[in-house]
């Protein structure tokens, strides 16, 4: 926390202050000098009487008498005014003390009460540069969280009912069949169920990998999920993951460039071969073209493991980027059975990947497809064999 002598709320009112301290001395000087009198209208400055000079000149008339004496000056009237100016000078003091600090705390207040009110889009919008205007922005940031929170929620629910409905129409559809005793219709649904419940499984696996995650996060106070580390090498992770997609995707062409000298990993092989498996299967959800090909590139660079997924496909526009890493989000929400899923894939990948102390990026362009880079550390020794 910053110190008093450094607040902008204290500068501000400790310039205020010294701004009518000095206006109430000026006035207090002022209403001396007019109570005081001119000079010498008291005797002169130094109080001794003089006697009015001999008249040396010819008698020209009869002396004037002396003049009336006409007592001190009031002083009733610069003291009222003295206190009227005080008083003057305490109202602007308070309306500009009031317009500083009591009108954003007012603007904080009702931004709360409508936060409560369930209205989740409220902002304060404060620009000001001192410690309410850091509150308001510290404000609206939680606001933000918050709306983004509720929004995931709801997506969620969207597409994890879209992802239900399709399986269970065509359980439904086989029983309906069954009943009726056509056998081979039955068969063939019970292939694409198959299938369902495979990306089902998938799902509800995603899901279940992603809110442990969350839940082992420092800010939720739980402990670190626990990852299975191991000596492995890159090249068998890597050829798994091919093997994966080929099989999976028959009609995708996959380039691949691997190194021939890829070094050992500290891993957990399972959840490694998640991150990249997802990383692969959105490069072909998101390449409409069959005939574009999907390409995997492993490298080593700087003692870590660089590897690549390149994608010619429909890419990324530039507002959806910052949210490619937000739980629920989907760059497509056209929601077709080629693109489904809730949202879930890069989220994981990028948890995944961050456990195991690497990295990962996205640079994509809209129309052009998008590449995919992570790194993760290697073993030292591996490098040096």
């Amino acid at each position: 926390m910053r110190s008093l002598a450094r607040s902008s709320i204290a500068r501000t009112l400790f310039a205020a202050s010294l701004l009518q301290i000095a206006l109430v001395v000026g006035g207090v000087l002022l209403v001396g000098e007019i109570v005081k009198g001119p000079p010498g209208s008291h005797g002169g400055p130094s109080g001794v009487h003089r006697p009015p000079p001999l008249d040396r000149g010819l008698d020209r008339g009869p002396r004037a008498g002396p003049p009336p004496h006409r007592g001190p000056p009031s002083v009733r009237g610069p003291i009222l005014t003295a206190l009227a100016f005080g008083l003057a000078v305490g109202a602007v003091g308070a309306l500009f003390v009031g317009g500083a600090i009591v009108g954003p705390i007012r603007r904080l207040s009702a931004a709360a009460e409508a936060l409560g009110r369930g209205e989740l889009s409220t902002r304060v919008g404060t620009v000001a540069d001192n410690e309410l205007g850091e509150l308001g922005r510290t404000f609206d940031g939680m606001a933000e969280r918050i709306e983004g929170l509720v929004r995931s929620e709801r997506e969620l629910l969207a597409n994890v009912s879209h992802e239900l409905r399709t399986p269970l129409a065509r359980i439904r559809v086989a029983l309906d069949l069954a009943s009726e005793g056509d056998v081979s219709k039955v068969r063939a649904y019970l292939a694409e169920i198959n299938t369902d419940l495979g990306e089902l499984d998938a799902l509800i696996e995603d899901v279940f990998t992603t809110t442990r995650f969350a839940l082992a996060e420092p800010d939720a106070g739980g402990a670190r999920i626990p990852l299975h580390f191991e000596v492995i090498e890159a090249r068998a992770v890597l050829d798994r993951v091919i093997e994966r997609f080929r099989t999976r995707y028959p009609g995708r062409s996959l380039v691949e460039d691997l190194s021939e000298a890829l070094p050992e990993l500290q891993a957990d092989p399972k959840l490694l071969r998640r991150a990249l498996d997802n990383l692969l299967d959105n490069a072909h959800k998101y390449s409409p073209k069959s005939d574009t090909p999907v390409h995997l590139r492993a490298t080593v660079a700087k003692q870590k493991l660089r590897i690549e997924i390149k994608d010619h496909g429909t890419g990324i526009r530039a507002e959806d980027q910052k949210h490619l890493f937000t739980p629920f989000f989907r760059a497509d929400r056209s929601r077709t059975r080629e693109t489904g899923g809730v949202g879930l894939g890069l989220t994981l990948s990028k948890r995944l990947i961050e456990a195991h102390g690497g990295q990962i990026s996205i640079d994509s362009r809209w129309g052009e497809g998008s590449v995919v880079v992570v790194e993760l550390p290697v073993r030292a020794s591996s490098l040096n064999a």
